[in-house]
């Protein structure tokens, strides 16, 4: 889901609205979109190339080399219209003044006429070369430098320029703007900025990020990336502020924004991607509007549940006391609660749901400021009081809610887990989402996923090392204002099937329904999405189109395997392994480059294990896990899990949460036109490489390696990954070394 985080300093720092571009630019964009309405490919960021060393020296060893140190990208976004403004800062790593070549291969759909650089703030000479004339220099690049990297920039015009002598170990800054019309499908538009080739830089960019302002004339509704997590600050219907920042990174893949616009109170667009050999993905997005008015919320019930035994005093219940008192605050007059305090006995606010009328919520108040810490910790009967409730006969027929939170493991009453999710089970009549917050490592995680995942909520978790308020409050205040619950999808024209999450959650204000699934068929379908809302039950429905091959998303099926193997890990360690189970998930994580804590051998065998050795290995570890129900592991499994059945941006994927809490970030996997690649050892490897396969031996930078690349551009992608590189083409195994 798009993340409601404040925008970071750099994104305030936006500069004020630019005017609008006159109608002779806006013309000429025009016809630039019209010739190239493809969205840009890799290579838009400008590359510093140094010229060769003087006196004869020749090879890597005699060249400088040049580090991007930032990389700061302002947007400014006007209906389709973008005008991008890019900073990049170079240094000259080496011991001597030395001049270099700026390379800035033009992003497909910009415009010429709006191209501008500075270097060191002063206007530089630049040189425009047709994309022909500017492949015979890429060539010439790779050949002479043994690099392949700026084989990526193949197919794209360039401008280059010469960069003034660069003191050693000084810095030059280089500006550059340039316009763009942006493509748009069914209302939903699509801004790109590659930053792939900054992964060429010679160390870690100190800083690289972008900030996209976008107003529209129509209500903004869906904002979503699927590169990257983004800040998101809404200015009302019109305007929104969208923000990426990183430190010392080096950028893997491009940065990709959409924004749709729509009329009513629901805005629902559609993604899809299908690669023509079989059935396709698609990607739902809903938004209701940023600011409805009151009689739009569904009125709520709420039990808030908080452990108060004897581990949870001091700082701990302190903050716990704080979140406690900010969701109580934020409820609304229509809506109803009650609290529950447990140690070893229960202590309720009120015996049934209250009005949240002022005063009702200055008595909770007080209630929850008298809460001391003592005692054991009676789960069973805690989460059966809140339940009982929120029971029909006492609550009626409004959406209902149960926080609950706890630092340790049922130590009084019903102690069993297994026992305690079917009391859960049992008792709620309402239907209530719980939502669990396990505070630190000592928790069942799997109690807390099971109880939260059977009443379609979400378990979250506290680590040592974070803030108790912080967190519930966040997350209280993305659920505080419901809109459409009980949420119900249906899609005719095509079979719609896998979709992700199972469970549709509710959708609130503020927040976006974002669905991963598959698709079979082609042409027009219907979409039917419908739920509960303040005024009763009602269904939206939008018209969209499937393709047979195609679509505007070629990162979905990505984004989809993620959330299927995070639905199937869960299925695995909540209910044990299945082999059906396991081998979809290796098959998946091996196709899609997606890599957990069960299938991390993927990158770290040597060589290409075989089928049995790979499921041996992932059935020991998951295995392993099943055993590991409490304790820092355990939580980092349920973390990593939940990671990946909400993925909702490639940016996030390989990314392991430790038993500590610290993360692990996975490297060595790419992914190029829609296959997989491994780095092994030197080399890049095809997921799809096995040993019944014949093998085309290819010399690097040879008059046949460029001949491959020249009749491909697919092929070209993919040796710019390295110097070694094995893929499958036309049926066998071509190994370019």
């Amino acid at each position: 889901m798009v993340h409601l985080a404040p925008a970071p300093a750099f994104a305030r720092r936006i500069p004020p609205a630019l005017p609008r571009a006159p109608r002779a630019l806006l013309a000429l964009v025009a016809l630039v979109a019209l010739l190239a309405l493809a969205p840009p490919a890799a290579c838009a960021q400008g590359l510093l190339i140094p010229e060769d060393a003087p006196d004869g020296a020749a090879g890597p060893a005699a060249r400088p080399a040049f580090a991007t140190r930032r990389h700061r990208v302002t947007v400014d976004v006007r209906d389709q219209v973008a005008r991008t403004h890019i900073e990049q800062t170079f240094v000259n790593l080496s011991d001597r003044e030395s001049e270099a070549t700026y390379h800035f291969p033009v992003p497909l759909g910009a415009a010429l006429g709006g191209f501008r650089m500075r270097a060191g703030g002063k206007p530089v000479a630049t040189r425009l070369y047709p994309k022909d004339e500017a492949r015979r220099i890429y060539e010439s690049i790779v050949a002479r430098r043994r690099d392949p990297a700026l084989l990526e920039c193949l197919g794209r015009t360039l401008i280059q320029a010469r960069v003034f002598p660069i003191p050693a170990h000084g810095e030059q800054k280089i500006e550059i703007d340039y316009d763009e019309i942006l493509p748009a499908d069914a209302g939903l538009c699509r801004y790109s900025y590659p930053l792939s080739l900054e992964r060429l830089s010679a160390r870690p960019l100190e800083e690289v990020a972008i900030a996209v302002r976008i107003e529209a004339a129509g209500a903004l509704k869906n904002i979503y990336s699927p590169s990257h997590t983004i800040a998101l600050h809404r200015h009302g219907e019109h305007r929104a502020d969208v923000s990426y920042e990183e430190c010392r990174t080096l950028p893997e893949q491009d940065f990709v924004l959409y924004f749709g616009v729509a009329d009513g109170p629901l805005g629902v667009h559609l993604l899809t991607w299908a690669d023509g050999g079989g059935d396709g993905w698609f990607l739902l997005l809903a938004a209701p509007p940023t600011a409805p008015g009151e009689d739009a919320i569904v009125p709520k019930d709420v039990a808030f549940v908080l452990d108060t035994s004897g581990s949870m005093a001091g700082e701990k219940l302190e903050q716990a006391r704080h979140s406690l008192a900010y969701c109580i605050n934020s409820l609304r007059p229509q809506d109803r609660f009650t609290v529950v305090a447990f140690n070893t006995a229960i202590t309720p606010f009120d015996e049934k749901l209250v009005a949240a009328t002022p005063a009702r919520i200055g008595d909770a108040l007080a209630f929850v400021r008298r809460l001391t810490a003592a005692g054991g910790t009676n789960i069973d009967e805690a989460l059966g009081s809140a339940l009982a409730a929120l029971a029909p006969g006492a609550g009626g027929t409004r959406p209902a809610f149960v926080l609950f939170l706890t630092d340790g493991l049922p130590t009084v009453g019903e102690q069993n887990p297994a026992a305690i999710v079917k009391h859960v089970a049992a008792a709620n009549a309402a239907s209530a989402r719980v939502f669990t917050f396990g505070v630190g490592d000592d928790v069942n995680a799997h109690l807390l996923d099971q109880v939260a995942a059977q009443s379609r909520g979400v378990s979250e978790y506290v680590r040592p090392q974070e803030d108790i308020e912080i967190k519930v409050s966040a997350f209280f205040a993305k659920v505080g204002a419901p809109v459409l619950t009980e949420v119900k999808l249906e899609i005719a024209g095509v079979r719609a099937y896998d979709v992700y999450p199972k469970a549709l959650p509710d959708l609130f204000v503020g927040t976006q329904l974002v669905l991963c699934g598959r698709y079979a068929g082609s042409g027009r379908g219907t979409l039917r999405l419908g739920g509960r809302t303040a005024a009763g039950t009602r269904e939206f429905v939008a018209e969209a189109g499937f393709p047979q091959a195609g679509g505007g998303e070629e990162a979905l099926p990505r984004l989809w395997a993620a959330r299927k193997i995070g639905y199937l890990l869960d299925e695995i360690r909540l209910h044990g392994k299945a082999k059906e189970l396991v081998d979809e998930v290796i098959e998946l994580s091996r196709r899609f480059g997606i890599i957990t804590e069960y299938t991390s051998f993927l990158i770290e065998e040597d060589g290409l294990a075989s089928a049995a050795a790979l499921r041996e290995s992932a059935e020991r570890r998951i295995a392993e896990a099943f055993e590991q129900q409490t304790g820092g592991w355990a939580v980092a499994q349920a973390q990593n899990a939940r990671a990946n059945a909400e993925q909702s941006c490639t940016g996030n994927m390989n990314w392991i949460i430790q038993a500590d809490g610290s993360v692990r970030r996975v490297s060595g996997v790419r992914r190029i036109d829609g296959r997989t690649f491994y780095r092994r050892g030197g080399a890049w490897v095809d997921a799809a490489v096995n040993g019944t396969l014949p093998v085309e031996e290819v010399a690097a930078f040879s008059p046949e390696y460029f001949e491959l690349n020249r009749s491909d551009e697919g092929v070209a992608r993919i040796q710019a990954l390295g110097q070694e590189v094995l893929y499958v083409k036309d049926g066998k195994v071509v190994h370019c070394r």
